[in-house]
């Protein structure tokens, strides 16, 4: 009893230095990987309505063919079906979207219509990831991949991504209806050197907001964010460029929530999230970081506190490079940043939030064959010694779990975040282990 009152004493001195935050999640909930014997890749993930996943990506199996990947999971990441779609010498997926019929529609580039060019290829296959009909946009010399695609609300598809009319590039919106007929196509550039689109989302107008880069020669000459919204008409109502700093600012990924759109990639070297109102307007733009040197963020989705998980990769010493997970409080501010990786490069590509809490990415490894496989990993969402529940590891933390133990407080919420030690419960061993990480110098949370 007397250690233990020694430890509460200590608690209740130490309660006026100001708290100390710790990034450190716990550890991956599971990894997967898909090989079919050559170099794979996964460009897209999406939760689907039975709580598995389906995955998107390229194959080149040993006969050195390139095809699209269509890969379904259960809900613990274990292979149910593998589709590879394909007859020529290259296609690659680079998104899949669960549509309303069960079925899944993939957005993908393909060699097979202009020779020598790659072209904007859409595939809608059946439940089982057998084609029901497929749609390629292949004016003579235009070349182009799509990166994005939703279903709209009276059941067509809108297509973004990047095209080359012989000239510059530019983004554009293509429409399809739910057989994969032809609707509309409008290309959204002007004079620049480089437009892409890489999100789209509609809005209560039936109109659209694309997200994706700027690169115009008349103004900072470099890479910028890029928005624009059209109408239900496809004509443009705004169109915004944001430059962030004076060299390359990419703009990767984005989602929308309930007042705005978030949008994230690498503004002058660094990891950067800004978030902007319906009408383009900047409310946040934060420096997000993992090294400052050697990383990607390449995808965000909300979280259920309001907040924002990252997606991307990063240089890890002794690993190369390994998935990156950064979680955002709704400000955009860091909460904790976390690694998920084996021995070489592994790039998570997309993240999707999962319907009991968690988080999963898919991406590409070199860890774990003779060539590249497809990677997916899972996460949990809370912070190991985290008792508070605020978004950080800090001394009042020790705090909660002494006050919840003896006194009658509140539980530790979740119940297992107060678990610094890792042993599987919180106890007021808990409280002394976090008390001798952030004074002595003892182990973080969890790393036992």
């Amino acid at each position: 009893m007397r250690n233990l009152l020694m430890i509460y004493s200590t608690a209740l001195i130490v309660l006026i230095i100001p708290a100390v935050t710790l990034a450190q999640p716990v550890d991956s909930i599971w990894a997967r990987t898909f090989y079919n014997g050559g170099f794979d890749s996964l460009n897209w993930v999406q939760e689907t309505t039975d709580g598995g996943f389906i995955l998107v990506g390229c194959t080149k199996e040993m006969t050195g063919k390139d095809d699209i990947n269509l890969i379904k999971t259960d809900s613990d990441g274990n292979l149910e079906w593998n589709s590879v779609i394909g007859d020529t010498d290259y296609e690659c997926g680079y998104h899949v979207l669960e549509t309303y019929d069960g079925g899944y529609l993939v957005s993908a580039n393909s060699y097979a219509f202009n020779e020598g060019v790659g072209v904007p290829w859409i595939v809608k296959t059946d439940s089982d990831g057998d084609t029901l009909w497929t749609y390629a946009y292949a004016p003579e010399n235009y070349n182009g991949f799509p990166l994005h695609a939703i279903q709209t609300y009276d059941s067509s598809f809108a297509v973004t991504g990047c095209i080359n009319t012989g000239g510059d590039n530019q983004a554009f919106i293509l429409l399809l209806d739910q057989d994969g007929n032809f609707i509309d196509w409008q290309e959204y550039g002007g004079d620049t050197q480089h437009q892409d689109g890489c999100f789209i989302t509609q809005m209560p107008d039936s109109g659209f907001i694309v997200t994706g880069s700027d690169n115009n020669l008349y103004t900072t000459g470099n890479y910028d964010f890029r928005a624009f919204r059209v109408n239900k008409f496809m004509g443009v109502v705004w169109d915004s460029s944001y430059a962030i700093t004076s060299s390359y600012d990419g703009l990767q990924g984005a989602c929308k929530i309930d007042d705005g759109i978030v949008m994230v990639g690498i503004a002058g070297g660094y990891g950067w999230a800004m978030k902007i109102d319906f009408d383009g307007n900047t409310i946040w733009s934060k420096n997000i970081s993992y090294a400052f040197a050697n990383e990607a963020i390449n995808a965000v989705c909300p979280t259920e506190d309001g907040g924002f998980m990252v997606g991307g990769w990063v240089g890890v010493a002794g690993h190369a490079r390994d998935f990156s997970f950064t979680k955002l409080n709704p400000d955009g501010d860091t909460l904790w940043q976390h690694t998920v990786g084996a021995y070489y490069y592994d790039h998570g590509e997309s993240l999707v939030a999962t319907a009991d809490g968690g988080f999963v990415m898919a991406g590409t490894s070199s860890s774990f064959y003779d060539g590249t496989c497809s990677y997916l990993v899972k996460i949990d969402d809370y912070l190991c010694g985290d008792a508070s529940g605020d978004g950080s590891v800090n001394i009042a933390d020790a705090s909660y779990i002494i006050n919840w133990i003896f006194f009658g407080g509140p539980a530790p919420d979740p119940l297992l975040s107060g678990d610094a030690s890792g042993d599987g419960n919180v106890n007021i061993a808990d409280a002394s282990y976090i008390i001798n990480y952030i004074f002595f110098g003892g182990p973080g949370p969890c790393e036992l």
